[in-house]
């Protein structure tokens, strides 16, 4: 019995460690994801300001995302989609409530 118990603990202890160390993982890849956007991205914005918030998301090529966004009436918006080189070209869609298309980007475009 003693045998179940302690193989029964190992696989406790050694599915925490899984856990904690793809938290970590997680966590540092999100880091690192800000870090890039601060330093390559958010100086392409001038002269528009960065409204302090940050949406990101960490794709894979071949991956997509939904991302809501509300914009107030009557004001300029600056939508960037900024990606680096190992994803290649980034296509991006901005809908309306409705989900129609009010604008597609060029599939062309170098990013």
């Amino acid at each position: 019995m003693k045998k179940l118990e302690m193989k029964s603990l190992n696989n406790i202890t050694l599915t925490f460690c899984l856990i904690i160390a793809s938290l970590i993982f997680n966590i540092d890849a999100n880091a690192q994801c800000k870090r890039y956007t601060k330093n390559y991205c958010l100086p392409t914005l001038a002269p528009y300001m960065h409204n302090g918030q940050l949406t990101s998301a960490i794709l894979n090529p071949g991956d997509s995302a939904d991302v809501e966004l509300t914009f107030n009436a009557n004001k300029e918006y600056r939508i960037l989609v900024c990606s680096q080189d190992q994803i290649g070209k980034v296509q991006f869609k901005v809908l309306d409530n409705t989900r129609k298309v009010l604008y597609k980007s060029d599939t062309d475009a170098i990013n």
